[in-house]
């Protein structure tokens, strides 16, 4: 009886020592894979991301680099003609000599998330794990730059957000004031009151001013016909009104006005 009572207390001693060790066991496998993450938000790149803490994030005209040693996560942004991915795919193919796939698309708020691999024709190598998101006619370019850092490429990219761009390193965006007039146009006014213009309504405008400027503006109207895009492009400096070499000065007659035209051009 005495026996059976010390051998019963010693299977619970072994049973709780079990219970210990796989508890302490499971915690250290949960810390092993718990990573604390920052949001990182740049603006002149129109993204929002998250990505591991120990990496440290800088920025190179269209790059993105995050960095932890020799193990580097780039986001490199590609301006694009159009919200197709397949001719983006296609075009970088022939550049690089690659083969690319389409694993896994995903639809987001305002973009599409699409996880690939890319396959070097020279090189028998694993293909390499890619994502492209895709929004407002960007194509932003996520990439690792070992496979063992594939968890933290995931994490990054599965956290994008596309947000509007507010320029780049150079120039910030603003936002145009513009006037409906009475042809169905709109009427713009330059922020300094240097110029202003009437364009159709479905043409796009964009103002940026120089970040160390402040009598620096580039104003861009742009327009498709037939996947053909078309750009006109306004430059103000120290002089005050658009950039040009020299112009020239029209009048004919429309109807019954007197229309007068000025071009100012730019020498090549």
């Amino acid at each position: 009886m005495v026996n059976n009572k010390k051998r019963g207390r010693i299977n619970k001693k072994i049973y709780f020592i079990l219970f210990i060790t796989v508890l302490i066991v499971l915690m250290m496998i949960l810390i092993s894979n718990f990573t604390v993450n920052n949001t990182y938000t740049v603006k002149t790149q129109g993204i929002k991301f998250s990505a591991p803490q120990r990496y440290k994030v800088g920025e190179n005209q269209q790059v993105i680099m995050l960095k932890d040693g020799a193990d580097e996560i780039d986001i490199v942004r590609h301006a694009v003609s159009s919200n197709d991915i397949n001719e983006f795919i296609q075009s970088y193919e022939k550049d690089e000599n690659i083969d690319i796939n389409i694993v896994e698309e995903k639809a987001l708020k305002n973009a599409i998330l699409y996880n690939v691999t890319i396959q070097h024709m020279l090189d028998s190598k694993v293909p390499e794990k890619n994502y492209f998101l895709l929004a407002d006619n960007w194509v932003y370019d996520i990439s690792a730059s070992s496979l063992l850092i594939y968890k933290d490429l995931d994490i990054v990219a599965n956290s994008l957000e596309y947000i509007e761009p507010d320029g780049d390193i150079t120039y910030q965006y603003i936002t145009p004031t513009t006037f409906p007039t009475d042809n169905n146009w709109n009427k713009f006014k330059h922020p300094l009151n240097h110029f202003n213009f009437e364009f159709p309504s479905e043409w796009k405008l964009q103002v940026y001013k120089h970040r160390t400027g402040d009598q620096w503006y580039e104003v861009f109207l742009t327009d498709r016909d037939n996947k053909n895009l078309f750009r006109i492009n306004f430059m103000t400096g120290g002089r005050g009104s658009p950039n040009y070499d020299y112009e020239i000065n029209t009048e004919k007659i429309l109807g019954d006005k007197l229309t007068k035209t000025i071009k100012h051009l730019k020498s090549l």
